[in-house]
């Protein structure tokens, strides 16, 4: 997708993967969910992702000591936060402000929500949520978009599996 880059940390490769290094990671039990966590190894490391639908994916802190953050690509089978369900292009050269990115968000989001899990937002015990281009990275792209992302609607319960067409 050439429209939406999400840069969540300031270090990448050219290839957008995490730089190898530091330990492995083993699996651990996140105490608040109780859903497994899966280890970093088991997933790819990205600083610079352009979101495509179909993807699944958590927010993670680096373990550097630092305050970076990447994002943990995952297979859909695994344990994730977030499954991109839409993309939905934005009509503005200019960028829009945050309130404004929400709102078009909130509004042609749900528009994609039924074709992809089965069944009406409205009904769905699923949540919606989404990732818009920051005014930081506004500039890096000609073509901008916005990601929409469902998730649980458990507090901050993990996904188990890919929810398209899963009627929830």
């Amino acid at each position: 997708m050439l429209g939406f880059l999400l840069l969540v940390g300031a270090c990448s490769r050219g290839d957008g993967a995490a730089a190898p290094g530091g330990t492995a990671a083993a699996t651990t039990v996140d105490e608040s969910t109780g859903t497994t966590e899966v280890p970093p190894e088991d997933g790819v490391q990205l600083f610079d992702y352009r979101p495509a639908v179909g993807d699944c994916f958590d927010r993670r802190r680096t373990t550097d000591g630092t305050s970076r953050s990447y994002i943990l690509k995952l297979d859909c089978a695994k344990p994730h936060m977030f499954e991109v369900f839409a993309i939905v292009d934005l009509e503005t050269s200019n960028y829009p402000g945050e309130g404004e990115l929400a709102t078009q968000a909130k509004k042609q989001c749900p528009r994609s929500w039924e074709a992809y899990v089965g069944q009406a937002y409205e009904l769905s015990k699923l949540e919606l949520s989404w990732e818009a281009p920051s005014r930081a990275n506004w500039n890096l792209t000609l073509k901008h978009s916005l990601a929409c992302l469902l998730k649980s609607g458990t507090d901050d319960a993990k996904l188990d599996g890919a929810r398209r067409g899963s009627r929830e």
